[in-house]
């Protein structure tokens, strides 16, 4: 999901929204329940490393197309508008709901994980950096 966020941004913000991995709507995350149901139990830590990926491509997409998406949209008289940029038809309500929704978990992530064992110690310091 991390390369096609690069690719087509457009088509991961509203499946990302509507998904249970994350549950924008308030309750309770699957990527919770399978970090703390399988990944604290074995000690790796693939599956929140890249899900952190993917939160940073979503971030990047974020900053890189503001403008775009600020842009006032032209149709320069004609009836269909060309999209030069296929990320400016995101509402900013999806946009926010998810962003707001991984920030939560990797700030409650951040604390705890310090207690957690880790199979590979390289996996500890890449968690805490990607996450500051």
């Amino acid at each position: 999901m991390q390369t096609i966020t690069q690719i087509v941004p457009v088509r991961v913000w509203p499946l990302l929204a509507r998904s249970d991995f994350l549950h924008a709507d308030g309750n309770d995350p699957k990527l919770a329940s399978i970090v703390a149901s399988t990944e604290i139990t074995t000690g790796r830590f693939d599956l929140l490393l890249a899900t952190l990926g993917l939160f940073n491509a979503l971030v990047n997409d974020i900053l890189t197309n503001a403008v775009h998406r600020k842009a006032p949209k032209s149709t320069n008289g004609r009836r269909f508008a060309e999209t030069a940029n296929p990320s400016t038809g995101l509402s900013e309500r999806v946009l926010s709901k998810v962003i707001l929704t991984l920030t939560q978990i990797y700030l409650d992530v951040l604390p705890s994980s310090q207690e957690w064992t880790f199979s590979d110690n390289s996996q500890k310091p890449e968690l805490s950096t990607t996450i500051l």
